[in-house]
């Protein structure tokens, strides 16, 4: 396969907090994310369409809608990059989280607002009626908040759920992106999106810019995502308490 056609696809990226000190293995350094914007501007537009994928773009998502994504989502707009920011209806105006008014703030910006379930509980082991409240009941309320129709789906944590694909199509979703470490080729992953963790330790290894330049994940961190994804929920979490980064 050569370098042209391993770039075809859609780099996905998922971001957590953007913090000026990070606290959380999933955070990320204000200038650290500003430099990533900067190298990835210089070599592809930027999209805000999961549904299916657009030949060498970039798509940047946000977990959570986290107090700090206000401001990067006004960085983003003056830079004329629209982005992705899943919320949790349950979550909204919570100590730490956006409320209903910013949302709408993103909305006028450009950005698009998408659903990170209902209470931000583990999708994997709910009844399928439970699923069907954290998909459709958070679509409904996201709507009633922010004035438009809520597309994309992001399952908590990336966990997903057996009948979730057929449970997002039923409530009229798009997309759902999870957090497979790949980059999005075709549009039958819709429902299982791939993407890329934003976090101080991929940028500053520049995995991300080096995935998003070639088309296909550095050889470290196809090993990683191997390991990763064999590795128990219960493993991953100790193993992201120790590597929380205070630097």
């Amino acid at each position: 396969m050569s370098g042209l056609q391993r770039r075809r696809g859609t780099c996905v990226l998922t971001v957590h907090r953007v913090v000026g000190r990070p606290e959380s293995v999933h955070d990320v350094r204000r200038e650290s994310f500003s430099s990533m914007v900067e190298a990835l501007a210089k070599r592809g537009p930027f999209s805000v369409e999961l549904a299916r994928p657009e030949p060498e773009s970039f798509v940047v998502t946000f977990d959570d809608a986290t107090g700090d994504h206000l401001e990067v989502a006004r960085e983003l707009a003056e830079r004329g990059i629209p982005a992705v920011f899943f919320a949790t209806f349950g979550l909204l105006g919570r100590p730490g989280h956006l409320d209903g008014a910013a949302l709408r703030e993103l909305v006028r910006l450009g950005h698009v607002v998408g659903s990170h379930a209902l209470d931000h509980a583990p999708l994997a082991d709910l009844p399928r009626e439970e699923l069907r409240m954290q998909t459709f009941d958070s679509k409904e309320g996201l709507e009633e908040v922010v004035g438009e129709p809520i597309r994309f789906f992001a399952p908590p944590g990336g966990i997903g759920h057996p009948a979730l694909a057929g449970e997002l199509e039923r409530a009229g979703y798009a997309a759902s992106r999870s957090m497979r470490w790949d980059i999005y080729r075709a549009a039958a992953e819709r429902w299982d999106v791939p993407s890329l963790p934003v976090t101080e330790y991929t940028v500053r290894s520049g995995w991300i810019v080096q995935a998003a330049l070639r088309g296909s994940l550095p050889v470290s961190m196809r090993a990683a995502a191997a390991a990763r994804a064999v590795m128990p929920q219960a493993v991953r979490g100790r193993i992201r308490r120790r590597l929380v980064v205070r630097g």
